[in-house]
């Protein structure tokens, strides 16, 4: 599993930067750069919406739609760490894969 570390503090899934799902899904079919990527597993902490009733792990398993990503090995991401950034984030295109390099 790819270690990974989370900085958008406002999805519901993110726990003291850590995410408690046990699958994440980057997005960015066409993507060339990080910035054309996203979290698509991205949910806004809306009220009482949050996924703090799971444990987090620093661990998960990362699909990848990035294709063009060096790490991309049949849509699954072979990093052995992963960043996502996305501070302010208030929708799943305002996340990104900072470890994202092109092919």
């Amino acid at each position: 599993m790819t270690q990974l570390s989370c900085c958008a503090d406002s999805c519901g899934h993110n726990k003291n930067g850590y995410c408690c799902l046990n699958c994440v899904e980057v997005g960015g079919d066409l993507a060339n750069s990080s910035e054309s990527t996203c979290c698509n597993s991205f949910v806004e902490k809306s009220g009482s919406f949050t996924n703090d009733t799971q444990l987090p792990s620093p661990y998960s398993d990362i699909k990848c739609k990035a294709e063009n990503c060096i790490y991309n090995s049949g849509y699954h991401c072979e990093a052995y760490n992963i960043d996502i950034s996305g501070h302010a984030a208030s929708y799943v295109d305002d996340t990104l894969c900072s470890t994202f390099t092109s092919k």
